[in-house]
């Protein structure tokens, strides 16, 4: 008789229980894409898209990048100011905006921007020739932006569990 009550309390548990936020429909971003997310908290994020186009700031960026110089572009002036680069763009307040980028189609990247009051934090599935398979991201502080660079053509992104979280900062930002 245990086991029946056990079995029957385990899955009243898990009706009860709220779904998960990863049970959101995932995001696919292609190629040349912009997607433009507002998370609220009270549901699915909503999604708008759009064509993407290179800003000088991403473009100069990619290429180091690409080159293998790299830069901490950081969030302060000063660091911006000593990189070399060209200003960054305002980062839109209340929105999450992703903008993905093949380059001469034998690289990929992902620029993002978190203008929300939280961290960002998300799970993404990378697919090219056909296969997926999950790839590491990072947690993006508010009001900040980070870009992710893969040395190959990615076909398309699908994010899921995107989701804001309190972060106060630290010496690293999480990543896994």
């Amino acid at each position: 008789m245990r086991p029946v009550f056990a079995l029957a309390a385990a899955c009243a548990l898990q009706v009860a229980a709220p779904a998960p936020a990863q049970d959101q429909v995932p995001v696919i971003v292609a190629p040349d894409e912009t997607v433009t997310l507002r998370l609220d908290g009270k549901g699915p994020p909503r999604v708008d898209r759009a064509p993407a186009t290179w800003t000088e700031f991403e473009t100069a960026l990619a290429r180091r990048l690409v080159t293998g110089v790299g830069v901490d572009v950081g969030d302060s002036a000063t660091a911006r100011e000593h990189s070399g680069l060209p200003p960054a763009p305002e980062i839109a307040a209340g929105v999450v905006r992703m903008r993905f980028f093949l380059i001469a189609d034998r690289q990929s990247v992902l620029f993002i921007e978190n203008g929300q009051d939280r961290a960002l934090v998300y799970r993404a599935v990378m697919t090219r020739n056909g296969r997926s398979e999950p790839t590491d991201v990072c947690l993006i502080p508010a009001h900040s932006r980070a870009q992710e660079h893969w040395p190959y053509p990615i076909d398309r992104l699908s994010l899921s569990d995107l989701h804001l979280v309190e972060w106060t900062g630290g010496a690293t930002v999480p990543c896994g």
